[in-house]
């Protein structure tokens, strides 16, 4: 079987066409982490929570929840004086008067976010995949080519120099794994 060494032109020009399509990938993600900060300064703030105060929040709606509250809601103005004694405690401007405009409200925003969190959560999903496997595709060159390294520079005081960063980051990286304590 015969086979064909590739010119020292066609793996320049390999490496370069790689090297241009690379750069035109990164140029896209960074315009969707500027476009993330935009779109983080458009939403409004709200409060922060915590780890536990997400975890705990009265806030999660189950599927088809959303439109059962609006369902609650249309009852309330329907018949507002069985819920009168909501009245001090429904956001509304008025204290004697159940009001449900804030709870319509605050259920538009959420159902609003919602929706919002789900497509970012696809994009996410989609930005994590690549990453990884951009990654997978870097280890597949790397992670043999340091094991080279590690052989060699034992040996080799120039490797040993030219490598000095990676040795230094892996090695400490492992002194810090040893040093957790283990259960």
């Amino acid at each position: 079987m015969a086979t064909s060494k590739k010119s020292k032109a066609d793996k320049s020009a390999e490496k370069a066409s790689a090297t241009a399509s690379a750069a035109k990938i990164v140029n896209v993600l960074k315009e969707l982490a500027s476009a993330s900060g935009e779109l983080r300064r458009k939403v409004p703030a709200g409060p922060a929570l915590s780890k536990d105060d997400r975890r705990a929040s009265g806030g999660k709606f189950r599927t088809g929840e959303a439109e059962v509250l609006g369902q609650v809601l249309d009852v309330v103005d329907a018949r507002p004086a069985l819920f009168s004694a909501l009245a001090p405690h429904d956001g509304g401007t008025d204290p004697t008067v159940v009001e449900t405009a804030p709870a319509r409200d605050a259920l538009a925003r959420k159902v609003a976010a919602d929706e919002a969190v789900a497509a970012a959560e696809l994009y996410v999903k989609a930005l994590r995949d690549y990453a990884l496997t951009a990654g997978e595709e870097v280890r597949a060159l790397t992670t043999a080519a340091y094991a080279i390294i590690r052989a060699n520079a034992a040996v080799d005081a120039s490797l040993r120099d030219e490598a000095a960063g990676p040795i230094a980051y892996y090695r400490d990286n492992a002194r810090a794994k040893s040093a957790k304590p283990k259960g």
